[in-house]
């Protein structure tokens, strides 16, 4: 079809913003506009019949020929991309389309045809696609399960991960309610769950057990959210599934230690109170021993000191008494009871204890000496418990001197008031207290001692805080060390005095 110059046809293909040509029924071109021969660099001339075919990218010359023959061959419309080559050299893309002119028979005469740029388009697919690559990429990698459902809760994408697990696919998948997807034991409850979530339109979090693809069921933690438009309406529901069956076995095992602990703790605190007791009975039941040593010596003397084995029978009973004393305070202990106290003259029970200690510490070599403040107010205090505390210090310190050789085995006990309080300090020559060891010797079971058991500080301890007071130590200079019981005066009295007021 060929335009004269003045042709008004000819004038509006020209001024189109696209490249235009028309054809002869056989193909061959016999006009192309104005913006083709711009675009390309190619003139009016050079263009027609085959010509124009100089204008197509080399890769794809031969094919977009064979169709373009094709279809003019057939009197098929054409729709291909192809890329033409711009004059500056650059190739870039366009959408080429060309239909058959006919006649009123019918008959082709002729085609008309246009080239529009698409490179930006393309171009934007490539990077649209390019986008979605990566991003499914990404969520094929998360480890974790992913998917979506439609507003009604069916399946309607998974990432690989997803259908790997279970070993179905996407389709087999959206039957999850009929399958053994989700552990039976779980299923009523997730299928219910995932209702309600989804009626209420409320995020969902869940744990549940589904079936692997070789049969074994794992701990799930389910997180849905609904995705909504701009009217807030809810488009689809987001899933993130993780795996737990390690959190949910480690769980588990942290239960159970848990009760081994508490079990083992029980255990302890049952060891302790044993160690207790018997750190308690044993001062009375020493007492006992020493005392029938005693006892015997006088009797078989020559002649016996009938007087003397009575006074030492008397001790007998006497430490027999505080034994039952200590027993009887160890069941208050399990009933709870409140500690029995009375008004105490804490200096005639300073020299009580210094009177069962005096045979032992004759033996050891150890010089005592009294430092008691006249006048001193009695102390409400558990005269038993008080006496236990005076005794363990007392052999302790006698004990810290063991060994010690070049100076006096001195033991000094004095009382006196400070302000409020009573004060009680038991002061030895022995080789002191271990360096960074002070506030560790009052704690259960921790002894200096090879045969000791390291409850006589820890139970004296808890003794004077009972009474509302405390145990001190310190160590010496040059040597020795110096433990102080501080027993509140007036404070004390109100506390717990089960034999009221005196």
């Amino acid at each position: 079809m060929t335009l004269a110059p003045r042709d008004p046809a000819r004038q509006l293909l020209d001024a189109l913003p696209l490249l235009a040509l028309t054809a002869a029924p056989t193909g061959a071109v016999d006009f192309v506009n104005r913006p083709w021969c711009q675009y390309t660099g190619l003139d009016e001339a050079g263009s027609m019949g085959w010509g124009w075919a100089a204008a197509l990218h080399p890769g794809e010359r031969d094919d977009v020929l064979q169709r373009w023959c094709t279809a003019a061959a057939d009197g098929t419309p054409v729709e291909i991309e192809l890329r033409l080559r711009r004059a500056d050299g650059d190739y870039r893309w366009h959408l080429a389309r060309a239909q058959a002119l006919r006649s009123p028979a019918g008959a082709v005469v002729g085609w008309c045809g246009t080239c529009t740029d698409v490179e930006n388009r393309r171009r934007t697919d490539q990077a649209l696609q390019d986008s979605e690559r990566a991003a499914r990429l990404v969520v094929d990698t998360i480890p974790a399960l992913v998917f979506t459902t439609t507003v009604a809760g069916t399946l309607e994408y998974a990432n690989q991960r997803h259908t790997a697990y279970f070993g179905r696919t996407l389709e087999e998948l959206r039957a999850w309610e009929q399958t053994d997807a989700i552990h039976p034991d779980d299923l009523p409850r997730v299928v219910a769950d995932w209702q309600r979530y989804m009626a209420a339109g409320e995020p969902c979090d869940a744990e549940l057990r589904q079936r692997r693809a070789d049969g074994v069921y794992r701990w799930f933690h389910y997180r849905a959210v609904p995705a909504r438009d701009a009217t807030g309406a809810i488009v689809r529901w987001f899933v993130l599934a993780t795996d737990i069956e390690d959190l949910h076995t480690a769980r588990g095992t942290l239960l159970a230690t848990q009760a081994q602990l508490a079990r083992a703790a029980q255990l302890a605190a049952l060891s302790e109170l044993s160690a207790s007791i018997a750190h308690e009975i044993n001062q009375p039941l020493a007492a006992i021993i020493a005392n029938d040593s005693a006892c015997r010596r006088w009797l078989t003397g020559d002649p016996p000191n009938v007087e003397r084995a009575l006074v030492s029978v008397d001790r007998i009973v006497r430490d027999g008494h505080a034994a039952a004393d200590v027993v009887r305070r160890m069941q208050s202990l399990f009933r709870r009871a409140p500690p029995l106290r009375a008004p105490l003259d804490i200096n005639a029970l300073v020299v009580e204890v210094l009177a069962l200690l005096r045979d032992e510490f004759r033996g050891r070599g150890i010089v005592w000496q009294t430092r008691l403040a006249d006048g001193l107010p009695a102390v409400q205090a558990d005269r038993v418990q008080i006496q236990q505390v005076l005794f363990n210090l007392l052999r302790n310190g006698a004990e810290a001197m063991d060994g010690v050789e070049g100076r006096p085995r001195t033991l000094t006990v004095a009382t006196r008031q400070l302000a409020s309080d009573l004060v009680v300090a038991v002061a030895d020559h022995g080789v002191g207290i271990p360096a960074g060891s002070t506030a560790a010797m009052f704690e259960s079971f921790y002894t200096t001692k090879p045969n000791g058991m390291g409850m006589g500080l820890a139970i004296c301890r808890s003794i004077a805080e009972a009474h509302g007071g405390r145990l001190e130590a310190c160590r010496d200079t040059p040597f020795g060390s110096t433990f102080t019981l501080v027993l509140p005066l007036g404070a004390a009295a109100d506390v717990g005095d089960a034999t009221g007021p005196a």
